[in-house]
């Protein structure tokens, strides 16, 4: 129930994402489902065959880095990958953002090795 309210109602963030994510060439590109529930937590993005979820934070995050730590590796234990990304870095450049996404699938998917860390992709450093 509450998933499905999510999915209805996504944050500005995760509609960006989402139209960029579908946006493009899509022969080769993974199902994805969002706010999708798995053993207990509700995932912003799942991808593929479920070994890559993508979490968009909001400001309330910067308080709860413990249990987003607890529930990643939780996720880990499972084999899904999680990559994070701040609702700003999404608006500031959702096509970006969704790049750095399929790259990471594509990682997953091709190489067959999962990657057991959270990976924080930062914005591109502007070219000095």
């Amino acid at each position: 129930l509450m998933a499905r309210r999510m999915r209805k109602n996504p944050t500005p963030a995760e509609k960006a994402l989402k139209e960029a994510l579908e946006s493009g060439d899509k022969k080769w590109r993974p199902q994805f489902a969002t706010q999708s529930r798995t053993r207990g937590y509700i995932l912003d993005f799942l991808f593929g065959e479920g070994r890559l979820c993508v979490e968009v934070d909001g400001k309330i995050h910067d308080r709860q880095k413990l249990y987003d730590a607890e529930r990643t590796k939780a996720l880990n234990d499972i084999g899904i990958n999680v990559i994070r990304f701040t609702n700003e870095e999404v608006l500031a450049d959702p096509k970006a953002v969704a790049n750095k996404v399929w790259d990471a699938w594509e990682h997953l998917a091709f190489k067959k090795y999962p990657f057991r860390y959270e990976v924080k992709i930062q914005p591109e450093a502007a070219a000095v």
